[in-house]
């Protein structure tokens, strides 16, 4: 069996480099290679929860059995901890070294608060199969703690030294282990154990329960009173492994570790303008820090392979010195293909303290991500009667230097017991639940009484209306006056890192192009970009709508493709128009209360009038412009910029990636002034249910995101949905462009390919209006001679995919001046 199985697998990898293969039959291909390299390492017991766009629920096992009793929740939570090692992680040595001595290097006395402490540097021998392992830590001690009275112990990692500052007047040893891009020390257990398949950050987590072996061995220090942990970014993804995997670790705090960690794949993703699985941290064809290079190449994906193949030292290669299994990079864009998600790893901690901290505008940790895998491990801590014990506090601001330390141990001292009496310090008030996205369809539901009446589907424009629900009175898209809103915003742009893309070989386009903050509709920030080249006559336009990047709304943070696209529209002489749309970035609290204000109106209906708006900015008054004026009546070099544009009222397309793809369909249809609408994996047909366990369906819309919700009043009942896209596409009657990727995990490909031939068919004479690309899906490249490649044909906003989109523009602007 298993020389036939090892036989298989590698056709199955032969089939899944094949170009021409069909995109149903590479899915199925690699979820069977998902289920080939457990049989390589020899733990597969079958293939769970692939396909699912929702999270895999952990109070089930992977064949759909529900988890009922605690016996069943043990051998679950195995099941869990095989997954994320074989999928994300990697497997640790089988054997855990023991401590054969140990050496307090140096010792310095301080009094720098009024109990004092000892600082120790100590180093750490173990007995490993090479001989003898070493690493140095660093502990503070407080004065008091002593055999008689031990201390409860925080632990974090050398470049977060100063948080444990924070814990000594609490009275806490401060465990600071070497497990930093600073100082790692791990390299030698590496080298140590090459059966393990342990990735670097898998390793460094291990690393600091090696530490703790040693500090709870020392009389100072009393595991009864608790251990915490905790760290920032990639140190948080560690803390979080660390606590998952080892149990003497009493309470955790995770601080933005992004994905896979507190940010499922799932929801992370090129679509969120996040972290993804063939990932820059450090990816297939870059140096890891300090010890080897990072290599992807996947020719050998067994355990036993790992073990034959060369040590890497001196700067090798080794992949085990990317973060995470080099295998996780064939998910790229098929990240609903693993059985199991980074929120498998509440599962692991449960039923013990752990608390989310997450900032609400932070490139790594979109906070629809966050709130999504916190909700699925509080189902975990429910059943297990400890719902407290979870919690995610929100702060603002970006990924760093926004930390409050305080908090965190705060959160410790609540976990442990050890809250000062009288001091208010406790769980439900101190850290109450506070979720920004969680939609009670049912409670909304019953708030607006049910169903409305449905209109005809033959009128489509009127049952557009209707889907987006019942708009309130509108304020003017745009009114100049006060300046506010404008110079305000100034500060915020490079505390949010945004502007024009820092992008060297575009160095020569940007260098000619100008942006100026703008104000609008109901006090909505966006940006404005154009080339100070090509104001001799009237210009283009393109409003353009981000995809689900809920963290920073249309600023791009990981996917470097993507963040190329405004500065190469303006530079090919478009004025181009982003801004946030509701519920994103700097909108985030505005959608979490949207439903409590206008409960029969929609976030898509809000999402469509700013479209509106924005084409009210574009056309504002022109006599300004020869002023060298913003629209507003300020000087414009205020702004950073020579002259503002003049906008050609004919020639303003409205363009989107994702959810801004969506959005400008819909608008397409409402908006008459809009000469074109583009869509780059915007949606999938809303009559079609066959894959939606896949996509999400209309769930999606509906639900997850609460962007559409009288979509759910056609659950089970798709097809009486009185329009679908085909409908709006042939009602709007105007030039669009669709770009399907073949490998859009967001859409039921076939359907939405038939239903873009029954808007073709629609349009009848018109039918050239539509032009519908349909990019191949092919895996990632993670070893040629060219270097690493991500997937092609997914749903990313690819240079394939901006190009297809730049062209198309510079069509239809070119035909209609």
């Amino acid at each position: 069996f298993f020389s036939r199985s090892l036989f298989f697998c590698s056709q199955s990898w032969r089939l899944i480099t094949t170009q021409a293969l069909e995109m149903r039959v590479r899915t199925a291909v690699l979820s069977m290679l998902v289920w080939c390299i457990a049989v390589a390492e020899g733990t597969a017991h079958g293939v769970p929860h692939v396909g699912l766009a929702a999270l895999p629920p952990l109070l089930e096992f992977s064949n759909g059995t529900a988890v009922k009793t605690l016996a069943d929740w043990t051998e679950r939570r195995a099941e869990i901890e095989e997954l994320l090692a074989q999928h994300y992680y990697g497997t640790v040595p089988q054997v855990t070294p023991s401590i054969v001595g140990s050496q307090v290097t140096s010792v310095r006395e301080q009094q720098s608060y009024e109990r004092g402490y000892a600082e120790q540097t100590v180093r750490v021998d173990f007995d490993v199969p090479t001989g003898t392992a070493s690493f140095e830590i660093n502990l503070l001690i407080p004065n008091h703690c002593i055999s008689r009275a031990p201390c409860p112990v925080f632990m974090t990692q050398s470049n977060h030294r100063r948080w444990g500052l924070v814990g000594l007047p609490r009275g806490y040893v401060i465990l600071i282990y070497p497990g930093a891009d600073s100082n790692d020390q791990t390299d030698v257990f590496r080298l140590a154990y090459p059966e393990a398949t342990w990735g670097l950050i898998r390793r460094r987590a291990w690393l600091g329960s090696r530490a703790l072996d040693y500090v709870l061995s020392q009389p100072f220090a009393d595991m009864s009173l608790g251990v915490c942990i905790t760290g920032h970014s990639r140190n948080g993804k560690q803390s979080l492994l660390a606590a998952a995997h080892d149990t003497r670790i009493t309470a955790v705090a995770d601080s933005s570790s992004g994905a896979p960690a507190g940010s499922p794949y799932r929801f992370t993703s090129a679509f969120s303008y996040s972290e993804d699985p063939f990932g820059p941290w450090p990816s297939c064809d870059t140096s890891a820090q300090n010890h080897c290079d990072c290599t992807c190449d996947l020719s050998n994906l067994t355990a036993p392979n790992y073990a034959r193949r060369p040590l890497a030292t001196n700067g090798g290669a080794d992949p085990r010195c990317c973060w995470w299994k080099p295998s996780i990079v064939m998910f790229e864009g098929q990240e609903n293909q693993a059985p199991i998600d980074s929120h498998g790893l509440y599962g692991l901690i449960a039923p013990r303290a752990v608390i989310g901290e997450h900032a609400l505008n932070d490139g790594c940790d979109p906070t629809f991500a966050v709130e999504a895998g916190y909700i699925a491990g509080r189902e975990v801590y429910r059943f297990l009667g400890q719902p407290d014990k979870i919690r995610i506090d929100w702060r603002s601001g970006q990924h760093h230097g926004f930390e409050s330390l305080p908090r965190y141990f705060d959160f410790f001292d609540i976990s442990l017991g050890r809250a000062p009496p009288g001091s208010g310090l406790n769980m439900s008030t101190s850290f109450p639940e506070v979720l920004l996205h969680a939609f009670d369809w049912d409670a909304w539901n019953t708030s607006v009484d049910g169903p409305a009446p449905t209109p005809p589907a033959t009128d489509t424009q009127a049952a557009v209306r209707w889907s987006l629900g019942e708009a309130p009175a509108a304020g003017p898209g745009w009114s100049p006056g006060g300046e506010y809103g404008l110079l305000e915003f100034s500060y915020i742009l490079p505390m949010l890192d945004r502007g024009t893309a820092d992008i060297p070989e575009l160095d020569d386009l940007a260098k000619n192009v100008s942006q100026a903050a703008i104000n609008f509709a109901e006090y909505t920030y966006g940006q404005v970009w154009w080339d100070n080249n090509k104001l001799d006559k009237q210009l283009p336009a393109v409003i353009w709508l981000h995809p689900y990047s809920y963290q920073d709304g249309y600023h791009v943070n990981y996917d470097q493709d993507a963040s190329n696209l405004i500065t190469k529209l303006a530079s090919a002489g478009y004025v181009v128009l982003a801004y946030d749309q509701i519920g994103f970035g700097l909108r985030i609290e505005e959608g979490t209360r949207f439903h409590m204000r206008f409960p029969r109106w929609s976030k898509l209906g809000r999402m469509v009038r700013d479209v509106s708006s924005a084409v009210d900015v574009l056309l504002t008054d022109q006599n300004n412009m020869s002023m060298a004026l913003h629209p507003d009546g300020l000087p414009i070099s205020r702004f950073d910029g020579v002259k503002w544009p003049t906008v050609d009222p004919k020639r303003i397309y409205v363009a989107g990636y994702s959810l801004g793809g969506l959005v400008a369909q819909y608008a397409s249809v409402l908006e008459p002034r809009l000469a074109g609408v583009a869509s780059i994996a915007g949606f999938t047909p809303l009559r079609s249910s066959a894959n939606a366990i896949r996509t999400g369906g209309n769930d999606l819309l509906s639900k997850w995101h609460s962007i559409q919700p009288r979509l759910g009043w056609f659950d089970d009942r798709q097809e009486e949905i009185p329009f679908d896209y085909d409908d709006m596409i042939a009602v709007a009657k105007k030039p669009s462009l669709v770009v399907a990727p073949e490998g859009d995990r967001a859409a039921d490909h076939p359907a939405l390919m038939n239903l873009l031939k029954s808007a073709s068919n629609k349009l009848g004479p018109d039918k050239t209006l539509l032009t519908v690309v349909e990019t191949q899906y092919s895996p990632p490249k993670p070893k040629s001679p060219d270097g690493a490649y991500p997937a092609q044909g997914i749903n990313r906003l690819s240079i394939q995919h901006q190009s297809i989109l730049l062209d198309w523009l510079n069509n239809v602007s070119l035909s209609t001046a």
